[in-house]
């Protein structure tokens, strides 16, 4: 007998996760008192590691806010 095992990435491929994205990212600019970006402005920066994300859309944060802006939404988003 053969076992098969079959693992998907299921985020941004099999399924739209964006609108939880964006819900997280808001999570986190609200808990550092930032103004989030709306939703259709937002889905263009979708894709690369949300600090890469959070650093183009707010280049002047110190990387103390940016570490502590991607530990909020990792915790909302998981």
């Amino acid at each position: 007998m053969t076992t098969i095992h079959l693992l998907l990435d299921m985020d941004g491929t099999l399924i739209d996760s964006s609108n939880g994205i964006h819900h997280s990212f808001g999570v986190a600019c609200e808990a550092l008192s930032l103004n989030p970006v709306e939703y259709d402005s937002f889905v263009p920066f979708i894709g690369p590691p949300v600090y890469n994300i959070v650093n183009s859309i707010f280049p002047d944060l110190s990387s103390h806010h940016l570490q502590n802006f991607c530990s909020i939404f990792r915790e909302d988003y998981d």
